[in-house]
């Protein structure tokens, strides 16, 4: 071939792929939406004078919108669930329909639209008796619009596919999904069982009696150990993981007959939270095939699926939430108390004398029979009160003798006396009990160090 040739045929085959282009580009525009582009309204009413939306689908579904008492509802047994916000954005946009492209006598027949039969046929009736009626067929090929044809028209328009997505939705679409939790800075009871295992805090002033360890929180933790104070910011980063709005992923099942077929007869976690206005509890199950969780809100029958990032709150544990202090006693409550290091005992005392001159006692601290600076003494009594829990115990009940104990005589009751003593587990922790056969914490080693070296050094032994 010559080369005049081969440049010949280069020329060529890019014009005629170009060519190629531009007509079968014409051809889908005029297939799709021949025409001007224009404005063509279809449906203009105010939306108050829309009093029903029925809709017919070609797959024997239907849907039904009716105006009660001016409120949208559908004829559900469940009304007060719907979405009403949802509800009213579809009765505005229904209103008010416009076509963008009119296809005056296409050339492809009725079916090739999907009009013959048509997929959905629309019926709107407004106030006075009138009514509009239209269908729709299928998405254009790009997918951004819908055919549709007003009844008895011989135009086919196309309209924007947001424009009528609301008459392709069923009934369950228009059911509120988001169910409101509790404010968590306001968190005035919680209530949680997983596996036998249950955690349960209440208000402090609800408690008969003023507990002996000291609480600094409004809630309490009566159960699995108590009452014990709360650990303010373990409970703040817990409630942080419940969202404001839980949503519903599935509304499964109505009512029920055999909640075993979900997990909900034998619930793996149950949940309970009050604030100072609303509450909110449920059960939750097995999961589904997707990994979502099936759920059971309060008194309901209705058995839903929430996802597991919605539950992320159920993930708790007793021992991060409690304070970790085996035995903490205000300084206050107490008049003396003694510390036995191994085989040696070390008493302090506070007394109290009224003075004629001051409406406040006169105090002074005696640690070993000597008086001693109200700062240092304080700064002993610290070390003691501070020893607080670094693990949970999670069953170590070791048999030998305690190494380090302190026993609180308190001010109140002088035959009345608080003791914590701390046993020996291996070389780095101790177990510390407040009852003789009871164990919360673990304490590091190093702690009971801190607190022996810091008594004989103030003792001068």
């Amino acid at each position: 071939m010559s080369r005049s040739r081969r440049l010949v045929i280069a020329l060529l085959v890019p014009l005629l792929l170009l060519g190629s282009y531009l007509y079968l580009k014409k051809q889908t525009v005029t297939q799709e939406a021949p025409g001007e582009a224009e404005q063509y309204d279809l449906i203009s009413r105010a939306a108050e004078d829309l009093e029903r939306i029925e809709v017919l689908r070609a797959d024997g579904s239907s849907l039904v919108l009716l105006k009660e008492e001016e409120r949208w509802v559908l004829p559900v047994p469940w009304k007060d669930e719907l979405d009403q916000s949802r509800l009213d954005l579809v009765i505005r946009i229904s209103s008010m329909l416009s076509a963008d492209r009119r296809l005056e006598n296409p050339a492809i027949g009725l079916e090739d639209f999907g009009l013959k039969p048509p997929q959905a046929v629309v019926t709107l009736a407004f106030r006075g008796g009138e009514r509009s009626v239209f269908e729709l067929g299928y998405p254009t090929p790009s997918g951004k619009q819908r055919y549709i044809r007003p009844e008895g028209s011989e135009a086919v328009y196309t309209i924007d596919t947001s424009r009528v997505a609301q008459f392709f939705l069923n009934q369950q679409d228009f059911r509120n999904t988001m169910i409101p939790t509790v404010n968590a800075e306001e968190l005035r009871y919680l209530f949680f069982r997983r596996k036998g295992e249950i955690i349960e805090l209440v208000p402090v002033e609800t408690l008969e009696s003023e507990p002996l360890s000291s609480i600094f929180t409004s809630l309490v933790m009566i159960r699995p150990r108590g009452p014990r104070g709360i650990d303010a910011h373990e409970l703040e980063q817990l409630m942080e993981k419940l969202p404001r709005e839980l949503k519903i992923q599935d509304f499964v099942e109505e009512k029920p007959e055999d909640l075993g077929l979900y997990g909900l007869d034998s619930p793996s976690y149950e949940l309970q939270l009050r604030d100072r206005e609303r509450s909110l509890s449920f059960i939750v199950g097995t999961r589904d095939s997707i990994g979502n969780y099936y759920v059971r809100f309060g008194e309901e029958e209705r058995v839903v699926t929430l996802a597991e990032s919605d539950l992320a709150v159920l993930q708790m544990d007793s021992f991060l939430l409690m304070d970790k202090f085996p035995l903490i006693i205000s300084i206050d409550k107490i008049d003396a108390f003694t510390v036995v290091h191994e085989n040696e005992t070390f008493s302090a005392r506070i007394e109290r004398n009224s003075s004629p001159d001051s409406d406040e006692p006169q105090v002074r601290y005696i640690l070993e029979g000597k008086e001693i600076d109200e700062k240092a003494f304080k700064k002993l009594y610290q070390k003691l009160v501070g020893i607080i829990g670094d693990a949970p115990n999670r069953g170590e009940l070791p048999t030998a003798r305690p190494e380090f104990g302190i026993t609180y005589r308190l001010k109140d009751d002088p035959q009345g006396e608080a003791s914590v003593w701390f046993k020996p587990v291996d070389k780095d922790f101790y177990a510390a009990f407040t009852d003789q056969d009871k164990s919360l914490f673990l304490v590091a080693s190093r702690q009971i160090k801190g607190a022996a070296e810091l008594l004989h050094k103030m003792t001068g032994e």
